[in-house]
């Protein structure tokens, strides 16, 4: 009896030893709405002007927008497969036949834009060149 105590207890302290791991090994990959403020600094209002017009055309493309994060990162694990416009792709699945078309879009679009400003980023050449630690600025030296 005293053995099986004290097996409960050694469990149950390991339990608490690993569930304590797994919330601080977590803790540090906490999403953050100024990760770009930084390295990219016209990322959010780049993509909020065209949240902004996509709604202004059409209401309901927000709750669109929502439902499609949804589908995407909370059901299939957020790897934007749904996306992806192949004919055998996500957005032909059953479940994601009610998705509405102007939410894909929306988001089409905001990338396109954000494609458009890098390509007018100037590429540095000759055989020394440096990778940018914010999109917007060379490094200092």
């Amino acid at each position: 009896m005293a053995t099986s105590s004290g097996s409960c207890l050694i469990i149950s302290l390991l339990v608490v030893v690993v569930a304590a791991a797994l919330s601080a090994s977590t803790a540090s990959a906490q999403l953050s709405s100024t990760f770009y403020d930084t390295s990219c600094p016209s990322a959010m209002s780049t993509i909020s002007s065209g949240v902004n017009s996509a709604v202004a055309q059409q209401a309901r493309v927000g709750a669109s927008l929502l439902r499609l994060h949804f589908h995407d990162c909370f059901v299939q694990g957020c790897d934007a497969s749904i996306l992806l416009n192949d004919t055998s792709g996500e957005q032909t699945q059953p479940p994601n036949l009610t998705l509405n078309p102007r939410a894909f879009d929306v988001v089409n679009s905001a990338f396109t834009a954000a494609m458009v400003k890098m390509g007018n980023l100037g590429p540095l050449t000759g055989t020394s060149g440096q990778i940018r630690l914010t999109c917007w600025k060379l490094n200092s030296s």
